[in-house]
């Protein structure tokens, strides 16, 4: 997720708020020191399941990027900015 949030210049405040729900320090701290998976509470594994799944959807960065320029996630691709990347 780091890589990604990286790669497409997107804030882990964004990504947070947005995605997971959590403010920008809870990400930091989630994406900094994870803990083990079998230490996790369910409400503890809920963050990480939001991370598998955005990482899955191939649109998600597409539409997030879009959102953080408040343009339609299919006038981005059309311009080549972020299309045909994972």
């Amino acid at each position: 997720v780091k890589e990604q949030l990286s790669q497409y210049s997107i804030s882990q405040r964004l990504f947070g708020e947005s995605v997971l729900g959590l403010s920008q320090g809870s990400v930091s701290d989630l994406l900094a020191r994870p803990k083990p998976w079998h230490m996790l509470t369910q409400k503890g594994r809920e963050p990480f399941i939001r991370m598998k799944m955005f990482l899955e959807d191939e649109q998600a960065v597409h539409k997030l990027v879009a959102s953080q320029y408040k343009i339609a996630p299919e006038k981005l691709m059309r311009t080549g900015g972020y299309g045909g990347l994972p």
